[in-house]
């Protein structure tokens, strides 16, 4: 990712960075699958294009990024790359684009935080996760509650494991 990497959303390499480390660790065996892909190479420049879906074991988090970004299926991702050296394995990210994907400006997105009960662990002992979800709401409807989780509460909100 180049360092003057910057999407639509205003996020710089940094956020993103912070952003996939706090994610990633929730989508064991992720599988990013692409169709309808397009590739334009200008000189220095490229543009990757194509429809992407998800795929990871189902969690607490992933089955919410999940369906954010597999309900894009009909809206390309573009992502617009930069030839830095005379290698040509030498490319950098300098920015992405989906004009259907929508995350608020605010960057709060990752502040919804579910309080999950570690399986095993001491009964007042509780891991703290991230959920990169749109809004608090989504977790209350039916439905939404990850698999082999119970909803305890709408302020937080707070999974327990079945």
């Amino acid at each position: 990712m180049d360092e003057q990497y910057r999407d639509q959303w205003g996020q710089d390499r940094t956020l993103v960075l912070a952003r996939l480390r706090e994610v990633l660790p929730y989508m064991r065996n992720l599988q990013i699958r692409s169709k309808e892909l397009a590739i334009v190479v200008r000189g220095n420049d490229g543009t990757w294009r194509g429809r992407i879906t998800l795929e990871a074991e189902p969690d607490e988090i992933s089955a919410l990024i999940k369906e954010r970004v597999n309900a894009l299926d009909e809206s390309p991702f573009e992502l617009q790359w930069r030839k830095v050296s005379g290698s040509p394995w030498d490319w950098k990210l300098i920015r992405v684009t989906n004009a259907e994907l929508e995350l608020p400006d605010d960057g709060n997105q990752f502040r919804l935080s579910a309080t999950v009960a570690a399986g095993g662990a001491d009964p007042g002992r509780v891991l703290h996760r991230r959920i990169a979800a749109r809004d608090e709401a989504k977790l209350g409807q039916p439905g939404s509650t990850p698999p082999g989780y119970t909803l305890l509460s709408q302020r937080g909100p707070e999974l327990r494991p079945r």
